[in-house]
């Protein structure tokens, strides 16, 4: 595998949540995603110990926290409260506009935002939030911390944008990168809310042994509402 060859993907993963936070997510805006994400893991246990990289797509992800194959309804979307205070990673189901699950919450999120120069309004905000993977299936937990930016409305609350205008020039810089583009869907998504990119671990159960994934890199393109 080129590990400099994008690999983009709709990912998709589920865990399991307690029911009084699937209730407050009703005030949380949800949206749409793309993800990519390189991880390592040890190899050779029976030898000198080897890095082994992997590309992970979001059926990889989906098969570990589910047990099974998702359906192409279930999709990984960023949901987060209007003052941006909170946030979390959940399984939507756009076959019936529900959440399913949720993957991963966060125990802290910093922001500083931006003012429109013509019109004085603020309209973006970069964020940085360490967030709590929930055990599920054979993810027995781990933790991500996300920096990304995100668009806001007028009344301060996270939206999304005509993906043409979804543009930062200070991107590359800061390591985003968008990967929505590079979906295997057809066509790419028309909105999109912002960027962001990823480190942690994932906690995996193989073979009755939780081991150590490392996630080095990772990049998220948050895409269309699904409120």
């Amino acid at each position: 595998m080129n590990m400099k060859t994008w690999v983009v993907v709709s990912t998709v993963v589920l865990t399991a949540i307690a029911a009084s936070t699937l209730a407050a997510s009703s005030n949380f805006l949800k949206f749409g995603s793309a993800a990519y994400t390189v991880v390592v893991s040890q190899a050779n246990p029976q030898g000198p110990p080897q890095y082994s990289y992997t590309a992970w797509w979001g059926s990889d992800i989906a098969a570990l926290a589910l047990g099974t194959t998702p359906t192409d309804s279930q999709v990984l979307a960023l949901a987060m409260n209007c003052d941006s205070s909170a946030a979390m990673l959940v399984v939507y189901d756009t076959s019936n506009s529900s959440i399913m699950t949720t993957v991963a919450q966060t125990v802290s999120l910093d922001k500083v935002q931006q003012a429109d120069p013509v019109t004085g309004i603020t309209n973006q905000e970069r964020f940085v939030a360490v967030f709590n993977v929930q055990p599920a299936g054979n993810l027995a937990g781990g933790y991500l911390t996300m920096a990304g930016r995100v668009h806001l409305d007028s009344n301060g609350c996270p939206t999304a944008v005509l993906a043409s205008r979804d543009r930062d020039p200070l991107d590359k810089v800061v390591g985003d990168e968008d990967v929505a583009r590079l979906t295997h869907t057809r066509p790419a998504p028309a909105q999109r809310s912002g960027q962001a990119h990823f480190i942690g671990v994932l906690d995996v159960i193989s073979g009755g042994q939780t081991n150590t994934v490392l996630i080095p890199s990772g990049h998220f393109t948050s895409c269309q509402p699904l409120n």
